[in-house]
């Protein structure tokens, strides 16, 4: 999956956002701009709501260029919906105007990436770090790796707590530390890695939308993810018979992103 995302704010504007339409005036505001292979979707999370009849957003690539056909308030949010699949290593501009004002932005989505190590079901043992790695992604800046456990022993599991990290290389080390369980006899472990391109998501980031608003772009290519042990489980009963492809929802990776950038908004 490839996905854009444009976190931007504005605090009382009083710029025209276009021709004849002026911006409200003390409005906060947050867009999120999602681009994917099945999906094209943009979000204007504001106070006050935007006027839906004097907002759009159009998408620019190559020669082409297209104004999102849907738009709709949901959830107290207002939404564009269109049906662009985006292209890996192709150049994509994002471009909102609205009464609250505008913003545009442009970026190149990496390509995808695979895992290489560990591979899916490897046993590996207890009390040793966990090197994990990928192929390098043409067109990524860093990458948004996730991962979490489950740790079993004879009477049931725990949860072990998700990490999240943002390397810009593409290898990173689990720690012995991390599997701390007391009286596991092994873990079950899920791990992704999606390859980013923009600004990495941390609090104070000089933003890379301009316009009367600003904000952030983040453009993903298609994630790998993978299950494998840490301890050995038993020939019957072990937790997975097959691989599930656990890669976590688009709302949980822009929650996420969002809350790295220190903005307290929740998509639903």
């Amino acid at each position: 999956m490839l996905l854009v995302v444009a976190v931007t704010t504005v605090f009382g504007s009083k710029n025209k956002s276009s021709e004849g339409n002026k911006s409200d005036t003390n409005a906060v505001a947050v867009v999120i701009s999602f681009l994917s292979t099945d999906n094209t979707q943009v979000i204007l999370i504001s106070t006050p709501i935007a006027d839906t009849a004097k907002s759009q957003v159009k998408i620019k690539w190559s020669e082409n260029s297209r104004v999102f056909a849907r738009k709709e308030i949901s959830r107290g949010y207002l939404v564009f919906t269109d049906t662009t699949f985006p292209t890996p290593s192709i150049s994509y501009t994002i471009e909102l105007n609205s009464n609250l004002g505008n913003s545009i932005g442009s970026i190149t989505l990496p390509e995808s990436t695979a895992i290489t190590a560990p591979q899916v079901k490897d046993t590996l043992p207890l009390g040793e770090p966990v090197n994990f790695s990928w192929t390098a992604a043409q067109g990524a800046e860093y990458y948004n790796v996730r991962y979490y456990a489950y740790a079993y022993n004879d009477s049931g599991y725990n949860s072990c707590p998700e990490q999240q990290f943002y390397p810009t290389s593409n290898a990173i080390t689990i720690p012995v530390s991390y599997f701390n369980v007391p009286g596991t006899t092994y873990y079950d472990v899920y791990l992704s890695v999606t390859p980013c391109a923009g600004t990495i998501p941390q609090t104070g980031q000089t933003e890379n939308m301009m316009g009367t608003i600003k904000g952030f772009m983040l453009a993903e290519g298609d994630c790998s993810s993978i299950e494998f042990y840490v301890g050995t489980p038993p020939m019957k009963g072990a937790t997975k018979e097959e691989f599930v492809d656990r890669i976590p929802p688009r709302k949980d990776r822009i929650n996420s992103y969002l809350s790295d950038l220190g903005i307290n908004k929740v998509v639903k």
